[in-house]
């Protein structure tokens, strides 16, 4: 969550690549931040800093379904957030999750299609998954939590796969890649397999 840093550690940060921005080695930084991380002021510190895109870790855009999952905020807050980043002049990308508690496959195809109407031009796919020492173990642990099975996460997937398709968003990733931290025991449950993505889009050019 970038912008929720301080503003001097922030700069910090953008002056470091300033150099490569100047030579041509890159063109562009793109971030991602909470929805209420984002101020006026804050877009202004990144725009002098040349940033072009801000992804928002939106989740659900259905307010209790983030009240369930704690995040902390509001539906308002995220459209607040997208329509300032948009009339910055940046890019906006905004991530979501599926299989969150109080969350329905309807919910989160009503988050996708709002993610579209918001004016997202990119976004990510995160089926929830259960780790160790986490609030969401304890919910699990005691039966107030079910996550989604393999085959349930690849069909609901691809139905806002093919929502995102046909709207011209651009998918940057479904599913987490494989790491050690998927390995080493601290994932508990939920579902998770290598080249979760593949399988996704094969379900959606199955259908074809």
């Amino acid at each position: 969550s970038f912008t929720a840093l301080p503003a001097n550690k922030q700069e910090q940060y953008l002056k470091i690549v300033q150099p490569y921005i100047t030579n041509k080695t890159i063109r562009n930084l793109r971030l991602s931040t909470r929805p209420d991380a984002i101020t006026i002021q804050n877009l202004l510190l990144l725009k002098q800093y040349d940033v072009s895109l801000i992804e928002l870790g939106v989740q659900s855009l259905d307010d209790e379904v983030l009240r369930l999952s704690g995040r902390g905020y509001t539906s308002a807050v995220i459209y607040e957030a997208a329509e300032k980043i948009i009339e910055h002049g940046f890019t906006l990308g905004m991530q979501m999750m599926i299989g969150l508690p109080g969350s329905t496959h309807e919910k989160d195809l009503i988050t996708a299609k709002e993610i579209i109407r918001c004016g997202a031009t990119g976004t990510r796919i995160y089926p929830l998954l259960v780790f160790r020492d986490t609030d969401l173990e304890r919910l699990y642990n005691n039966g107030k939590y079910t996550p989604l099975s393999i085959e349930e996460s690849i069909e609901q997937s691809a139905d806002i796969l093919e929502l995102f398709l046909n709207a011209g968003v651009q998918v940057y990733k479904i599913g987490l890649h494989p790491s050690e931290f998927l390995e080493n025991g601290t994932l508990l449950a939920g579902p998770w397999i290598p080249a979760f993505r593949q399988h996704v889009q094969a379900r959606v050019w199955h259908r074809k």
